[in-house]
Parts: structure tokens; C-alpha cells; sequence
């Protein structure tokens, strides 16, 4: 049962906003309510019969509360996998009806104890449970799945630079999945001018980066941001200043935190700004200086790979760094709904290439990864970027932590043809 939850969960979260859950949930309470007051007063009828009546009715409601508020257009279905909205764009009409619903049928749910305290009898309290849970699983199901988004490169396979066209024909692989992509550097092959065109048509989000490892490539991507977020600004969610900066140690927590103020002052406080890098230095206090100078966004990259685990042992190891790394910034900001929004930037597993100790790169070790580390961590609501969305084959051999060589040319979800490579679902 623990195992199909989540799962009619994660189906049920792509089809429902809040509101038309909170309608269903009404519909649902409501009538349910309303049976079980009366219940105790009718004895003449089986149990079982009036109790699957009762569930069919339930389901009834909250299929017509929905459907109305649907067909009516008071309320239109969610994109597939949209990037979150802020509260003010929930309806607070419907929070306050669901939220008072709720309290009502909990309300109601007293005299029932009552009587079964002074009859010392159950026989309704598997009942209950059954409609409660009937009740609220779909407002479960909307909250139950994070948002996916992938790493976005900006050459094409050959190594020229994208262009508005390219980044079109990759959106179009990618829309049916996600709404959400990321990148490392705006002014490298002419990224934020390229990109943002191709994103408003397509309707997707773009995390924008900046390089800020030498001053000319932070003032390069620092100009092209400024002149073109402004332009795109319902494209642009967010601002990354630096990718796994100081997991090279090319800067502390102090100097980054510099870079971004710097950011937010030019961009005039109007995209959220933050930082990517490894989980270790948010788990470690490297990155405690972001948390509390303001950073608006931090993410989170963590490689089993790249940690010579063993396909088996992956999602363990992935699952404990990013806790680590969430539990150490939400400790400091000193609450998990106050601080820095949470990504993980960055995890994956490669189809190609050679072993990094006990890592052994593979097609089906790749899709055991996404379909149980990515997807496992989606369904614990956590947001995550899918390293990478396409194979990227110009790039060079690199170095290892260890110092031996390590193949990124395919570590895409899609071959960089954009052709898949499994079944792209969760």
C-alpha cells in the first residue's frame, strides 16, 4: 500500500490544481457529513450496505464538485509539470472554503466518538477513516510531486553555438515533461539572447548563469542578463551566480555572497538570485554566509557517480547527501518554509563512458537512477534538475576527483540527436 500511494499520488498531482482539488474536497465533506449524522439514526439497514453507499456517494460529489468547477471555467486544469506559483496566485476563496470544510467534517466526526465511547462500540471507525482518507488524498496528491527540470547545454552536438531555432527544437522534446530548464553562463554562444525568444514561444521557465570565475566572464554574463531578463522577465525564474564555485574553492561563502548582492543591485531586486554547487559545502558551512546574507534560491548538485557508488547503493547515497544538505540550510535559516528556495541542481548517471571506481556507467543503470532517485525524490516533493537533457559529445575528457579520466559526453536523458533513450516518465 505504502508503494501505490505515491504512485496515485504522482498521476493525480499532473491532472488537479489546488482549487479543483479544494472543490472535489468540499463536495466530498460536505455530503459526507451529512450521511454519517444521519446514519446513527437509521438501524434498519445492513451496515456494509449503507457504508458502500456512502463511499459511492462521496466519490459522486467530489467528481461533480470538481467537474463543475472545471466546466464553468471558474477554475482551469494545471499545466503538466509547472514550476511552482506564488501563493498570490492561489485562490484564497478556495484555501479558506477547503480549510473550513475540513474542520467541519472534523467537527462532526465528535458526537460519533461520543456515541461510540458510551456504546463501546468501533463499528464506525473504519468507515470514517475510509472517507477521511477518500477526502483529503487529493489535496495530498497535489502537493506529493516536486517539479522536474533539466541542465540545459548550449552547443549543438557538433560544438557550434545554438541558436533561437535549436533551443526551439529542444523545448519541444522537453515540453511534454517539463516547463523548467537550466543553464551556466548568459553570455556564452549569445545564451540569454538565444534562449528567452525560444522560451516565451514555448512557454518555459530558464534559470539564467552567470560565470563568475574570472572578472570578464562575470561582467559578460552579468551585461547580457541585464539587457535581456528585463525584456523576458516572465521567462526568467531565477539567477545563478557560479556553478560548484566553492567546491573548486575558487570562492568562500563571503566573496560569493558579494557576487550576488552585486547581481540583485544591477537586476534592480527583480529575479531571485542564488547560487549552484555541491552538497557538501551547504552540508559542510561553506555556504552559511548565503543563507544568511539573503540568497533567494540555492542548488544543490549531488552525484552518486561521481561518489564511485555502486548502481544498488546509489539512490541511498543520493537521498542521504541532499538531507544533509537541505536539513544544514533549513537549520540555519532556522525554519523549512523560511530561507532559500531549494533545488537540487544537478544528479544524474551517465549511459556511457568508463567506471569511476565502483560507478559503472550504462543505459540500464541510468534509467534505474532516474526512475528511482529522480523520480523517488520528485515524489518526496523535492524540486530537481535532470543532469542532462541532451548527450553533449563535443565536450572534452575530464578529471575525476580521484585524478582518473571521466567521460561527460553521455550523461543526457536524450541522445544528442534528441532521440530517447527510454521512457521518459515517472
Amino acid at each position: 500500500m505504502s508503494a501505490v500511494i505515491p504512485l496515485i499520488a504522482r498521476s493525480l498531482s499532473k491532472e488537479l490544481t489546488v482549487q479543483e482539488a479544494l472543490s472535489g474536497i468540499f463536495g466530498s465533506i460536505s455530503l459526507a457529513t451529512w450521511i454519517f449524522l444521519l446514519e446513527s439514526e437509521s438501524g434498519d439497514s445492513n451496515p456494509w450496505v449503507r457504508n458502500t453507499v456512502s463511499i459511492l456517494a462521496i466519490l459522486a460529489a467530489g467528481v461533480a464538485g470538481w467537474a463543475i468547477a472545471w466546466q464553468s471555467g471558474v477554475w482551469a486544469p494545471a499545466p503538466v509539470n509547472d514550476i511552482p506559483v506564488s501563493a498570490e496566485e492561489t485562490a484564497v476563496g478556495a484555501k479558506v472554503l477547503g480549510y473550513i470544510s475540513a474542520l467541519c467534517y472534523l467537527g462532526a466526526r465528535i458526537p460519533q466518538i461520543v456515541k461510540n465511547y458510551r456504546d463501546k462500540s468501533c463499528e464506525a471507525i473504519t468507515m470514517h477513516s475510509t472517507t477521511l482518507l477518500l477526502a483529503v488524498l487529493p489535496s495530498l496528491a497535489v502537493a506529493a510531486s516536486g517539479n522536474l527540470g533539466f541542465a540545459l547545454g548550449a552547443k549543438n552536438p557538433d560544438g557550434t553555438c545554438k541558436t533561437s531555432s535549436d533551443y526551439s527544437a529542444d523545448f519541444k522534446v522537453l515540453a511534454p515533461h517539463s516547463k523548467i530548464v537550466r543553464g551556466y553562463s548568459a553570455s556564452q554562444c549569445d545564451t540569454a539572447e538565444a534562449i528567452l525568444p525560444a522560451a516565451k514561444a514555448a512557454g518555459v521557465k530558464v534559470i539564467l548563469g552567470i560565470w563568475p570565475d574570472t572578472e570578464e566572464s562575470y561582467d559578460a554574463d552579468k551585461a547580457a542578463i541585464v539587457k535581456y531578463a528585463p525584456q523576458y522577465a516572465d521567462q526568467v525564474y531565477a539567477i545563478t551566480v557560479g556553478s560548484e564555485t566553492m567546491y573548486r574553492g575558487n570562492f568562500t561563502g563571503e566573496t560569493l555572497l558579494e557576487k550576488i548582492n552585486d547581481v540583485k543591485k544591477a537586476t534592480g531586486g527583480k529575479f531571485k538570485v542564488g547560487t549552484a554547487d555541491s552538497w557538501n559545502k551547504y552540508q559542510d558551512g561553506t555556504a552559511d554566509p548565503l543563507i544568511n546574507g539573503g540568497a533567494d534560491i540555492l542548488l544543490c548538485n549531488a552525484f552518486s557517480y561521481w561518489q564511485g557508488q555502486t548502481s544498488a547503493n546509489a539512490t541511498a547515497s543520493f537521498f542521504d547527501d541532499i538531507m544533509q544538505a537541505f536539513g544544514h540550510i533549513q537549520s540555519v535559516a532556522g525554519s523549512t518554509t523560511k530561507g532559500p528556495e531549494l533545488w537540487v541542481g544537478e544528479t544524474g548517471w551517465p549511459t556511457g563512458g568508463s567506471n569511476y571506481q565502483n560507478a559503472v556507467p550504462g543505459l540500464a543503470n541510468a534509467k534505474f537512477f532516474w526512475q528511482n532517485a529522480i523520480c523517488g525524490i520528485l515524489d518526496w516533493g523535492v524540486n530537481v534538475f535532470s543532469f542532462e537533457a541532451f548527450d553533449e559529445p563535443w565536450k572534452p575528457m575530464s578529471i575525476g576527483q580521484d585524478g582518473s579520466v571521466a567521460d561527460e559526453t553521455h550523461w543526457g536523458i536524450w541522445n544528442a540527436d534528441r532521440s530517447e533513450k527510454w521512457s521518459v516518465t515517472c
